[in-house]
């Protein structure tokens, strides 16, 4: 059920997520695949199109034309080029492994649709310092009430906590790290 394409695996499957996106020209590290998933290596472009991109062209079809992707990023914006971002996060059965986000890395980013009929979440797992001991488990993603179409949530680490913006908004800290 997978080929090979754009330097990732592809395999078609009409699920919830079916992209993983690895923003920049670096080598990625081989990721377990569930039949519903591909990984590719492309730049984080076009999927901001903001929220009232729905009202205007009507996101009511089901085809990532008429409703493009959510995208969920996770950025390392530490002071210090020795800091590595960690970040595990699941939704439902799709466990996407563990990432590293490496002090001037792009983004790590994931792409996927809402489930209109059960909700879509994205439960994270994020750790940082020089021993991994400062950590929050948090809700990165929940839809809403009615299907949200290409919007940018990205997730912003800092020395001092964790920021949020959505589709390009300034960013506000939204918690603390916990440290073991």
């Amino acid at each position: 059920m997978s080929s090979s394409s754009g330097g990732g695996e592809l395999a078609t499957w009409k699920g919830r997520v079916t992209d993983v996106i690895f923003s920049g020209g670096f080598d990625t590290k081989k990721v377990k695949l569930r039949r519903h998933m591909k990984v590719k290596d492309e730049p984080l472009l076009s999927a901001n199109l903001g929220p009232d991109w729905c009202n205007r062209s009507g996101c009511g079809g089901l085809s990532e034309a008429s409703c493009p992707k959510q995208v969920l990023a996770f950025q390392n914006s530490f002071a210090s080029s020795h800091d590595t971002l960690q970040v595990h996060c699941k939704s439902g059965d799709d466990d996407l492994g563990v990432h590293f986000v490496k002090f001037g890395d792009p983004v790590y980013s994931i792409r996927f649709g809402d489930n209109i009929f059960k909700g879509t979440y994205w439960d994270c797992f994020i750790q940082h310092g020089p021993k991994m001991e400062y950590f929050l488990n948090f809700r990165a993603y929940t839809s809403g009430p009615s299907r949200r179409c290409g919007q940018l949530h990205t997730w912003i680490a800092k020395e001092d906590g964790i920021y949020f913006s959505e589709n390009g908004k300034p960013e506000e800290k939204t918690f603390d790290w916990t440290k073991v």
